[in-house]
């Protein structure tokens, strides 16, 4: 089970999942997953991805010690009987191209988003969603997360930040990266308060 709670935080399911009451409702909360559906469903749906759902082609030992933590994970955690479960996997029709995250990231990248559901048509380059909250996974950024200021110095020079990457500069003027903000830096974290001591 270790393993499992460890493999959700290194491929970072919480940046559009809440488990363990923590992570970003851009899709389905998992802990009311383990209260709807059995172990093998659960499986089956991460066996079988959804649309900008990751394939993690785990193998079922792994798989099984994934499920075994959202079971734990979402074990003391409180919901009301008829929250019902978010989920959001649609492709923004029409006019997508007009969207700054489709024109200038969408060639390369995806995200999930709340608003507009899923943007761009490529998966060359780590899935954005959750970018600018604390559940983006480690290893596709520095140390710390990244925020507005970071993201559009990441953005003007990649190579300053990592010097390794192969991303090109997107330079950005100031009305196109505030629109590009409005699409990905959307409030849909779920994080606890911490406990108070008496």
């Amino acid at each position: 089970m270790e393993r499992g709670g460890k493999r959700i935080d290194e491929t970072g399911c919480r940046r559009c999942h809440v488990i363990g009451g923590r992570g970003n409702r851009l899709a389905t909360d998992l802990d009311q997953s383990v209260r709807d559906s059995g172990p093998e469903e659960l499986a089956e749906a991460i066996r079988r991805p959804v649309l900008f759902m990751p394939d993690f082609h785990w193998p079922d030992a792994l798989l099984d010690e994934v499920v075994n933590a959202l079971y734990a994970a979402a074990r003391d955690r409180e919901m009301a009987e008829d929250e019902l479960p978010r989920i959001v996997h649609f492709e923004m029709e029409g006019r997508a191209d007009e969207n700054p995250f489709v024109k200038h990231c969408g060639s390369c990248h995806r995200v999930l988003t709340a608003a507009a559901g899923g943007l761009g048509a490529a998966d060359y380059a780590p899935n954005l969603s959750g970018l600018l909250t604390p559940f983006f996974p480690v290893e596709y950024r520095e140390t710390e997360p990244f925020n507005r200021d970071t993201l559009k110095k990441y953005l003007d020079n990649p190579r300053l930040t990592r010097p390794l990457t192969r991303m090109a500069p997107v330079p950005l003027k100031d009305e196109e990266y505030r629109k590009l903000l409005e699409v990905i830096a959307e409030d849909v974290s779920t994080i606890p308060p911490e406990p108070t001591l008496p």
